[in-house]
């Protein structure tokens, strides 16, 4: 079987600021953007979708500090 676990999604402008953040590569959909396009760019097969960066928040380390920090 294959596992679906969802992974929280950052949207980046292209000099990379923190657009916005999304639970699943699905949920961006809803703000009019193609998940497999997306889904294309976190796999760097493609360097952005829909005119943004797109990385999962557990390989941007600078935002993990951030949030974790900001938590507190």
């Amino acid at each position: 079987a294959v596992s679906h676990k969802k992974v929280k999604i950052l949207q980046l402008t292209l000099d990379g600021k923190v657009v916005n953040s999304y639970d699943s590569i699905a949920q961006t959909k809803e703000n009019g953007f193609n998940p497999s396009a997306v889904s294309r760019s976190l796999n760097k097969l493609s360097s952005t979708s829909g005119g943004y960066k797109w990385e999962h928040l557990e390989e941007n380390t600078t935002i993990q500090y951030r949030l974790k920090w900001k938590n507190k």
